[in-house]
């Protein structure tokens, strides 16, 4: 299997419960679908830049 390289964004979900952040979590749609991948058994490389 070829190996699936993704190249862009990365954000930070803030997920808020009762007014108050509870968690941060990365998220971004290439991001995602590369987990998503990775998860199925696709080798997966993410590239990101961050600052």
């Amino acid at each position: 299997m070829r190996k699936v390289i993704g190249i862009g964004e990365t954000i930070l979900d803030i997920i808020f419960r009762e007014e108050q952040p509870s968690i941060a979590v990365p998220g971004g749609s290439v991001f995602n679908g590369i987990v998503s991948l990775g998860r199925s058994g696709a080798e997966v490389c993410f590239i990101s830049e961050t600052g």
